[in-house]
C-alpha cells in the first residue's frame, strides 16, 4: 500500500492475529446454518468476538489510508499528478531499479481516483480491505499448490528451472519486469495450477435490485 510498517510492530501483530481469527470465525459461521441470520449471530459470543476483531481490521485499514493521504497532502500530490497509467515495460524497469523516482502503490491509484471524484472513501476502504485480506492468504495457498504440482511432475519442474536459468543469464542475473515477462512457460504452469486448485473457488453476491426472468 506504499506505507512502511516498521513503526507499527504491535499494531501489525494485532492485525495479523485478527486475520487468522476472522478466518476461523468465517468457517465456524458458514458451517452453522442458524448463524446466517445477522441478528442471531450478533447475540452469540462468536458474534461479539467478530465485532471486536472487525474493529481491529478496519482500524488498521483506516490508519494505512489516512497515513498515505497525509503523505500526498504533504507532497502537494505531485506524484499523483505525474502518474502515467500507460507506462511501458522499459519505463517500469527504470522505476524498479532507480532510486530517484517515486513508484505509486495500488492505494495511491485509488487516492488519485478519489481526488477526481471517481471513488468514494468507503469504496477505497472496501478495496483495501479486500486486497489486504485476500492478498496474502490466497498467494500462500496458491504457491503451496504450485510447488506441490511441480514436485509431482519432475519433467515440468526441470523445464521451469531450465527456463529461469536461461533467462537469468540473458538478463545478467538482474530481476526486472522485463525478466518476468520472459518466463512464459512458468507463467503457463502458474495459470494451470490456479485452474486445477483455485484459491477462491466461489463468489457470493446479493442482488441490489430485483432481476426479471421472463415473467418472474
Amino acid at each position: 500500500m506504499g506505507t512502511s510498517l516498521k513503526d507499527l510492530d504491535e499494531f501489525q501483530q494485532q492485525y495479523r492475529k485478527a486475520i487468522h481469527q476472522i478466518s476461523e470465525l468465517f468457517i465456524y459461521r458458514a458451517t452453522r446454518q442458524w448463524l446466517q441470520f445477522d441478528w442471531i449471530f450478533s447475540l452469540t459470543s462468536k458474534g461479539r468476538e467478530q465485532a471486536k476483531i472487525l474493529k481491529i481490521l478496519h482500524g488498521f485499514t483506516e490508519r494505512i489510508i489516512a497515513e498515505r493521504k497525509l503523505y500526498h497532502e504533504r507532497t502537494n500530490g505531485q506524484y499523483l499528478k505525474n502518474f502515467d497509467n500507460n507506462i511501458s515495460v522499459e519505463e517500469d524497469d527504470v522505476k524498479l531499479t532507480g532510486t530517484q523516482r517515486k513508484q505509486l502503490a495500488m492505494l495511491d491509484l485509488r487516492i488519485a481516483a478519489h481526488r477526481e471524484g471517481v471513488m468514494t472513501d468507503l469504496e477505497i476502504k472496501q478495496e483495501v480491505d479486500a486486497i489486504m485480506f485476500g492478498g496474502h492468504d490466497t498467494i500462500a495457498s496458491s504457491l503451496s499448490f504450485i510447488l506441490a504440482l511441480l514436485a509431482e511432475h519432475k519433467d515440468i519442474q526441470d523445464r521451469v528451472r531450465n527456463e529461469v536459468d536461461i533467462v537469468m543469464q540473458e538478463n545478467e542475473n538482474k530481476l526486472t519486469m522485463k525478466f518476468l515477462h520472459q518466463l512464459s512457460y512458468l507463467e503457463r504452469c502458474i495459470k494451470e495450477a490456479l485452474r486445477l486448485h483455485s484459491a477462491v473457488f466461489f463468489i457470493s453476491r446479493l442482488c441490489g435490485e430485483d432481476v426479471k426472468l421472463r415473467t418472474y
